[in-house]
């Protein structure tokens, strides 16, 4: 017997994720608000109750903010295996499957037999438009049949979201575009793609970009190496001597600024976890390209020295040309232990002597390193933050990557989207200078051995936590946002918006609004609600003073 053809609609937030066993949800309206300049997002849930395939779902919007919205299909991402079981309190599942996470550009979307499935809607407010409150109606229609009307009432609150001033960086991948589109390195093909994937990060939140001077010696086995993406040409011109050519790192900056980027993070300059070795450095020696360093090269010994201050000086007067240098960082080595602090500071020495003005940002977890001197922006884990913040560390950035499953915030596809955007709150309330974050589009297999479709492997065949490496999934002609990019740019609107309030009750100081910006409800990393409604609820009040403070300072 034939079942029947009801299609049942409803409205979800952006912190909902809706799975294709779900049942719909029942709510036919949702409010939402924000500031001048911000992006709101929100989900159409249907699920269709036949047993064959239905016409497409298409959603026709109307209202004054109609003109200003996106719809995107909910993908589904599979994941081989779920976040490391260790953390089994925060998991939405514990089985592999599919999860929702790729935000699919569409015009009509399937209708599939006794599945639901979920439409983001994207609403970027105008830094004109009008305050007060307005109604999107959204009218979803399959094939000649009309659906009931569903209803966003979005209220514009009479202020502006301020520039974003956290530092911030997801580590930008060149040698996986090269990959996935089979383009050579710093061709036109490879400058063209450049630019979409630049834009997307910079339109949520990144302005710190991992700026290749040589290949980063990051996720790679001892003995391999990566595809080549190095910007400084180099030619041997003679025994430990060397000649520097800086056009593409010029053009590099130049680009990414037309982008929206506004700081530069050098890549680094020794081995991963350790520094014990040289990162891969091609130069022309006679005429041919050759590797001159890398894994058969001590970090300290001295030839690598002789390079690097012999390199060093002439960087630092490339960046002052572009006017880049105080808006520049070095790194060492990237997440160095409590072992590798004698070697890393003889590496940091060689820096401070060849390039005295920039400052070394790195991750790591050792309060150590920054209590010798070594690390002007020490980069803690959030899960080690404590002892940083406690001692006041100024400067302090924080990250979070694979090791960051127990308690703390982060972004794998299985965990709650609560626990993505909570990110943004605890940036405010500890103040720290600046997130990283090791994935923007690392879609290689572990140790960076092969090329992975994200869209199948979510996790890098058992690699890491299932988007753990990516936040963007490659597209035809540039990035496939996420559903977890979109909520992590909400976290740091909500900060951005956080801040802006904290400026206004300066200004006309208010018992209530000190209480409330004190959030006490997140006396750590650790501690924070899991309730997506307390953000909700939060985020609305905050809405609700900026418009009673006037919304402007």
């Amino acid at each position: 017997m034939q079942k029947p053809s009801e299609i049942q609609t409803g409205l979800g937030h952006s912190l909902d994720k809706f799975f294709p066993d779900d049942a719909a949800p029942a709510k036919r309206a949702i409010t939402l608000s924000g500031l001048k300049g911000e992006i709101l997002s929100f989900q159409v849930v249907y699920r269709f109750l036949g047993d064959k395939l239905g016409p497409d779902l298409i959603l026709e919007l109307s209202g004054p903010l109609a003109d200003c919205t996106l719809q995107r299909q909910v993908g589904l991402a599979a994941v081989e295996h779920p976040t490391y079981y260790e953390s089994p309190e925060s998991r939405i599942g514990k089985a592999p499957g599919y999860y929702p996470d790729p935000l699919l550009p569409a015009e009509a979307y399937p209708v599939l037999p006794e599945q639901t499935r979920a439409v983001w809607i994207t609403v970027s407010i105008p830094k004109n438009a009008e305050a007060g409150s307005t109604d999107l109606v959204l009218k979803p229609k399959c094939g000649d049949k009309e659906l009931p009307n569903l209803k966003a009432r979005i209220t514009v609150v009479p202020a502006t979201l301020p520039k974003q001033e956290l530092l911030m960086t997801h580590w930008f991948h060149n040698d996986c575009l090269l990959s996935q589109y089979r383009i050579q390195a710093w061709s036109r093909e490879h400058w063209a793609i450049l630019k979409p994937y630049l834009e997307n990060a910079a339109a949520h939140g990144i302005n710190t970009i991992l700026t290749p001077i040589f290949t980063p010696p990051l996720d790679t086995d001892i003995g391999t190496e990566r595809p080549t993406v190095q910007l400084v040409d180099v030619i041997v011109i003679g025994k430990d001597e060397y000649k520097f050519g800086f056009g593409r790192l010029e053009r590099w900056i130049d680009l990414t600024r037309r982008c929206g980027v506004t700081h530069f993070e050098i890549s680094h300059l020794a081995t991963q976890w350790g520094a014990k070795c040289a990162p891969k450095i091609v130069a022309k020696v006679g005429g041919r390209e050759r590797r001159i360093f890398g894994w058969a090269d001590s970090s300290t010994g001295a030839r690598y020295r002789k390079f690097l201050l012999q390199f060093l000086p002439q960087l630092v007067q490339c960046l002052k040309r572009k006017k880049a240098l105080d808006k520049s960082f070095l790194h060492v080595s990237d997440e160095p232990t409590k072992n590798d602090l004698p070697r890393y500071a003889q590496v940091r020495e060689m820096l401070r002597q060849g390039a005295p003005q920039l400052p070394v940002l790195d991750a790591l977890s050792d309060l150590d390193f920054f209590e010798a001197g070594l690390v002007d922006r020490p980069c803690s884990g959030t899960d080690h933050a404590g002892p940083f913040l406690e001692r006041e560390v100024p400067h302090l950035w924080c990250y979070y990557c694979c090791g960051q499953t127990k308690g703390v915030s982060n972004r794998f596809i299985d965990f709650p989207s609560a626990r993505n955007r909570i990110l943004g709150w605890q940036l405010f309330k500890f103040g720290f200078e600046g997130f990283l974050q090791w994935g923007y589009n690392y879609w290689f297999t572990g140790k960076s051995a092969r090329l992975v479709d994200p869209f199948c492997f979510a996790g890098g065949y058992g690699r890491c936590p299932p988007g753990d490496s990516f936040m963007v999934y490659p597209g035809e002609k540039g990035p496939i946002d996420s559903l977890r990019w979109e909520v992590f740019r909400e976290g740091l609107q909500d900060m951005r918006a956080l801040k802006l309030l904290a400026d206004l009750n300066s200004h006309r100081p208010s018992r209530r609004v000190r209480e409330l910006l004190a959030l006490p409800e997140i006396p750590s990393m650790f501690e924070y609600p899991r309730d997506p409604d307390w953000i909700l609820r939060s985020r609305a009040a905050v809405n609700r003073d900026i418009g009673l403070l006037g919304g402007k300072i």
